[in-house]
């Protein structure tokens, strides 16, 4: 695989793992609900969620806590990137 292509395999995987793992979770609300005689909520709703969380105030205790934050979500990106681009 070129470098290239690893780079586009790679802006999907931010762009569709996000998608893709926020579908899967209402799904399995959905089937949830239903297995308890409910109907449940939309398949979208994670993420009507995170859109109100981020509506939210910010609050912050002290600046490492946002250097923390930042640190685990570059982490948590950088390495899903490098488990789908791995070379064999």
């Amino acid at each position: 695989m070129g470098i290239g292509m690893s780079i586009a395999v790679g802006v999907a995987t931010l762009v569709l793992g996000p998608l893709a793992a926020g579908v899967l979770n209402g799904i399995d609300r959905r089937f949830t609900a239903r297995l308890q005689g409910r109907m449940g909520p939309p398949l979208v709703q994670p993420f009507y969620d995170v859109i109100k969380l981020l509506g939210k105030e910010l609050i912050v205790v002290n600046r490492f806590q946002l250097i923390w934050a930042w640190g685990f979500a570059g982490f948590s990106a950088a390495s899903l990137v490098l488990l789908v681009i791995r070379q064999d």
